[in-house]
């Protein structure tokens, strides 16, 4: 057995504490480039922490909000109604600096800095505080830079694809706002961001010094989407002058305090070793900081291509036919469910609008296209499968956590949106029901295609997924004949001898990076390993023609091909695979293609997760699909389907120090870890009746129970 003080065992809090530490980023110096700082959030805005280029000796902390947005966008050039430049955090030292280094504190979500000057040093500390969220500041001096400045620098809320594409803003001036004004009243100072057809920004700050001669500043980004600019403006400025103000009078030690038990409490809820592995180790800790930065526990905005954070992009907003589903994939595995909740949040809240509705335009239901703001409407309505394929991350929410409450909101969205994939489906001469000619994300767009596996494939799931809520849930909907009818009816997925094609009329010829032709695959798992030699032999066919083409792959490409190949059980294969991400990556593990999108390092922490714990089909399989590279592993309270949090070692090719808690009770369907041995599970000192199934084992669990599984001595 591995000793207690092994590296690859947690133990405690504090082992996964020291994991984390060993996950902070450092930068001996600031840098002007987003893609190599350190950035905070609260899930509804962040801030990146740059070397200013207007002074190179200021630190500029780049904020940017989910719904601060142009409210248009410039015709036969943008794809959508993009987010904007927010404004900019300064701290500006009165010498000229010699050196900024900073760094990342992942365990109290603080990033922080020394600007080191020939007067003397300054030192300044930033979070992104989750309640009234406003982001904080702290500075203090030494020498001649006692008390610096800290202050906001207005930022022009104009569409970043005009940096991204460097254009001229005569070419497009008829189309911006005005610039921002700045006005005071007594301590607080705002600035004023109308934009040029409806709706507004205002940043509201409060700066003061502090009892310890520190100076401190809050700040927060308030909006409006009013039709009326003047209308707006008054909205904004009361928006963000309430959370200014709360947050001042419950003062910076209390918000410090407050926060730093937030980040301690999000980290206590589990964490993996991985000893042999120190790279993929410390980007799962990086990445589950950046997916807490980015979604909210309380509010209902939606990650969109860019986080909370912003930097010159072409697409700045909510993109749904992959971006966002991949961005809350940390959720589900890692057991940070509540931080994933603005997904479902915020699908209620565009639902209750009338936005998604009003995007189906005469059809029944409810969909998305490919873009929208944090408002729901956008455009590209011939990507029919994009609101289904999300809902299957609340899906997947529910069936780790069996939250009826959860299961309850999913199944009207989910209703809606299925009624509105089946309206595209018609009878053909063979019998069968065919979808409509369609697009499969990115893949020949200028041709709709009839039976794209993307429908196809998210239709079924989609009616599976009804069927077993309707009798989860006892709500004997009428419907279930009629989706078990269109499921009988539903034409078969279309493949040909290299596996699934992307549609009935295209075949998988060319390289691609989107997997919406292999859902069923991986996440759905409505074909999987387990259904016999047909159905391995088609997902290793399907999975090898995908990667094996070359040419048009991205960062996803990787992530997704190692979840594949782990469900396949392929660990050394799924490593290498994702291995090809890391030259992907930047150096704070953002990522680009063109423009900044934050969707791929996050997936790849489900990645991760596969070859660790997977739960698919109604069965835990504990380290599946293991390396030989990872010799020694471990993980604690990583979440499956059933509401089971599974904690467990491995060693030199086995399973050690298995236990497993059931939070909502029933039935756990374990893959025998070890084989062919018999095996004693025990809940406390009783020993609970497990019944071997194949090469499976099946026992009871009670609610708020544990479970310790062991192989039998022989």
């Amino acid at each position: 057995m591995i000793g207690l003080t092994s590296p690859a065992l947690l133990q405690s809090n504090a082992d996964i504490s020291t994991r984390v530490n060993a996950a902070n980023m450092s930068w001996a110096t600031a840098s002007d480039d987003f893609y190599n700082a350190a950035f905070l959030g609260d899930g509804v805005q962040g801030a990146t922490a740059l070397k200013d280029t207007l002074n190179p000796s200021h630190i500029r902390l780049l904020f940017g909000h989910y719904k601060a947005i142009t409210y248009r966008s410039i015709p036969n050039w943008e794809y959508c109604e993009s987010r904007v430049f927010a404004g900019s955090l300064m701290v500006k030292p009165r010498g000229t600096a010699s050196a900024q280094p900073t760094r990342m504190d992942l365990n109290r979500g603080l990033v922080s800095g020394t600007i080191h000057t020939d007067l003397g040093e300054v030192k300044w500390r930033s979070f992104a505080e989750r309640r009234h969220h406003v982001l904080v500041l702290i500075a203090s001096g030494t020498g001649q830079e006692r008390s610096p400045e800290v202050a906001v620098r207005p930022e022009w809320g104009i569409t970043p694809r005009i940096y991204a594409d460097k254009r001229p803003i005569e070419e497009v001036a008829q189309f911006l706002p005005s610039k921002p004004k700045v006005e005071k009243e007594g301590d607080f100072e705002f600035v004023l961001n109308p934009m040029a057809t409806r709706g507004a920004h205002v940043v509201a700050s409060y700066s003061s010094k502090l009892p310890d001669g520190n100076r401190s500043i809050i700040v927060a980004v308030g909006t409006s989407a009013a039709a009326d600019p003047a209308v707006a403006i008054k909205e904004a400025k009361a928006d963000a002058l309430e959370r200014v103000t709360a947050a001042k009078d419950e003062g910076i030690k209390k918000l410090e305090s407050r926060h730093y038990a937030w980040w301690k409490a999000y980290w206590h809820k589990g964490g993996i070793s991985l000893p042999d592995d120190p790279y993929w180790e410390k980007f799962w800790y990086q990445q589950l900081y950046k997916f807490a930065s980015a979604s909210s526990d309380t509010d209902s905005l939606v990650i969109d291509t860019c986080g909370p954070w912003i930097w010159n992009s072409g697409w700045a907003a909510i993109w749904w036919n992959l971006n966002v589903q991949l961005s809350y994939m940390p959720a589900y595995g890692s057991n940070r469910l509540e931080v994933g909740r603005s997904l479902l949040s915020g699908i209620e809240r565009m639902s209750a609008s009338g936005n998604l509705r009003r995007n189906a335009g005469n059809q029944p239901g409810i969909m998305v296209g490919r873009s929208t703001t944090y408002l729901g409407s956008g455009s590209w309505g011939d990507e029919i499968s994009n609101l289904t394929w999300a809902l299957h991350n609340v899906w997947r929410d529910w069936a780790s956590s069996r939250d009826e409450g959860i299961a309850r909101r999913l199944y009207p969205l989910l209703k809606e949106s299925v009624a509105y994939m089946t309206g595209q489906l018609s009878s053909g001469p063979d019998g069968r029901l065919h979808a409509r000619p369609a697009r499969s994300p990115e893949y020949n767009e200028k041709t709709l295609t009839p039976d794209a596996n993307y429908v196809l494939m998210t239709v079924d799931w989609g009616l599976q997924a009804l069927i077993e809520l309707n009798r989860e849930l006892q709500l004997k909907d009428p419907d279930e004949e009629a989706w078990k009818s269109t499921l009988q009816k539903l034409a078969p997925f279309p493949k040909d001898e290299h596996g699934f094609r992307v549609s009935s009329e295209l075949g998988f010829a060319e390289s691609h990076r989107h997997y919406s032709h292999l859902l069923a695959i991986y996440p759905y798992h409505t074909i999987h390993p387990e259904q016999g030699a047909e159905a391995r032999t088609l997902i290793e066919k399907s999975v090898d023609r995908w990667l094996g083409l070359k040419g048009g792959h991205a960062g996803y490409t990787f992530s997704g091909g190692a979840a594949m190949l782990a469900t396949l059980g392929k660990g050394d294969r799924a490593l290498e695979t994702l291995d090809e991400l890391k030259p992907r990556l930047t150096p704070n593990t953002m990522y680009r293609e063109g423009s900044p999108v934050v969707e791929t390092p996050l997936s790849a922490v489900d990645s991760l997760n596969y070859f660790l714990l997977q739960s698919w089909g109604g069965t835990l399989r504990v380290f599946p699909a293991m390396p030989a590279r990872w010799r020694a592993a471990a993980f604690r309270d990583l979440r499956a389907e059933g509401a089971f949090l599974v904690s467990a070692s491995w060693r030199n090719g086995q399973v050690e120090n298995l236990s497993i808690k059931s939070e909502a009770g029933g039935k756990c369907r374990l893959r025998n870890p070890w084989q062919t041995r018999a095996v004693e599970v025990r809940s406390g000192n009783r020993a609970i009746k497990a019944v071997s199934l194949g090469a499976d084992l099946v026992f009871p669990t009670t609610k708020g129970s544990s479970y310790q599984v062991r192989p039998l001595r022989t």
